[in-house]
């Protein structure tokens, strides 16, 4: 738990900085849903100096994240202009800017901070004699501003994180992105402040453009604003905190009672206390007699409590348990079956797809007027197929 506090203590310090209390609650649960992502969880059983370390941690929550960021990116995803020659164009112009920002990684990255946070911030910067940049925001770091009467409407976007000067120094940094004065512009000013200083503007850029350098959507639909809803959810955690609990006293019984401790009656005049495998304590009585303790409870039905939490994980995720689906697939399991089983977890699939699809062909768009086109073609996602498929039943 020492190393557990530390690294905590080390990631809170340069993401808050003591800026603001309501983007430092945020920031904190989206640190905690990444802790619980990456297995950085609690642990439940007190451990003495020297003793071993009963704890285990079943990451339930980091297999639901690469799971569900998996089936939504996994296969990739193309980008249709439509079959007219003019569009041509587009087409190769976005590929190429795609794969210069290395597209599945980038789209994976997108994927995952979606998941622990909820919702999704990309910034696009121009380059100079190059293809634009897409850049994965990490959401920990971000506050908005909306329209008081549309919270659709952004009005503001903020970066502000804390570094170090080299020399001991803290420096805090803030990015603000606004809208302009004048129609369809931004302006985009950076801020410093050193220690308990006060915030000092060091740079101030208008961006010629009716769209902001940054864009967010969010990862599943929320009724709280511009914040979206994150697969690792409450109650996700508490059901995580439960299984590390029961895998973990599982862990104890079985290490205690490996070696059945055998202990005798009476066998003598010597009555060591050792325990261990190789070691039976005498306790001196009448009537001689070797014994061995047996293990209290009932080890199956912690087994199959485990087993419910880890299910219950997958339900309350819409997750699909392939421990589930194999044992159904020597049954002979048509497409129709697969799909009936996977049918929640699709669901949620298409939600996503419908949110970060509409996402990546805004993206695709500005990225075009970055690049140069003045009027870009519309664009559509292909999704490919997320399940495997039986060829043969398909053709017949």
């Amino acid at each position: 738990m020492g190393l557990f506090a530390n690294v905590r203590d080390r990631i809170i310090d340069w993401v808050m900085g003591g800026i603001d209390s309501a983007y430092e609650k945020r920031a904190d649960e989206i640190l905690d849903r990444r802790e619980y992502r990456i297995g950085m969880q609690k642990e439940f059983i007190k451990t003495k100096p020297g003793q071993i370390n009963d704890n285990i941690v079943i990451n339930f929550l980091g297999l639901v994240v690469d799971r569900s960021v998996s089936f939504l990116f996994g296969k990739g995803v193309e980008f249709d202009f439509g079959e007219e020659e003019e569009n041509d164009k587009a087409r190769e112009q976005v590929d190429a800017i795609w794969a210069d920002n290395h597209r599945n990684i980038l789209l994976h990255r997108l994927g995952t901070f979606g998941a622990e946070s909820g919702t999704v911030f990309v910034k696009l910067m121009p380059r100079e004699g190059l293809t634009p940049r897409i850049i994965a925001l990490d959401p920990s770091l971000m506050d908005v501003k909306t329209d008081p009467n549309d919270w659709e409407q952004i009005t503001e976007y903020v970066i502000q994180y804390k570094t170090d000067d080299g020399e001991g120094n803290d420096v805090y940094h803030k990015e603000v992105t606004r809208i302009g004065d004048q129609p369809d512009t931004w302006i985009v000013e950076t801020f410093e402040k050193r220690n308990s200083g006060q915030w000092v503007m060091t740079d101030s850029v208008t961006w010629l453009h009716e769209f902001a350098p940054i864009m967010t959507w969010q990862n599943m639909p929320s009724l709280q604003g511009v914040w979206g809803m994150p697969d690792i959810t409450t109650s996700a955690m508490d059901i995580q905190d439960r299984a590390n609990l029961v895998a973990s006293n599982i862990s104890k019984i079985i290490r205690v009672y490996a070696h059945p401790q055998r202990f005798g009656l009476n066998l003598g005049n010597t009555n060591s206390l050792e325990m261990g495998p190789d070691q039976m304590p005498n306790f001196t009585g009448t009537g001689a007699d070797i014994r061995q303790l047996e293990p209290a409870g009932d080890l199956a039905s912690s087994m199959n409590y485990l087993m419910m939490l880890r299910q219950s994980m997958m339900d309350t995720t819409r997750t699909v348990d392939i421990s589930n689906v194999k044992d159904k697939i020597g049954a002979g399991l048509t497409n129709f079956g697969v799909r009936l089983l996977y049918q929640d977890g699709l669901q949620k699939l298409e939600t996503k797809r419908t949110l970060y699809g509409e996402a990546l062909c805004e993206i695709n768009r500005r990225l075009l007027i970055l690049d140069g086109m003045a009027e870009p073609p519309e664009c559509d996602i292909i999704w490919p197929e997320p399940l495997p498929e039986n060829a043969t039943e398909e053709t017949a």
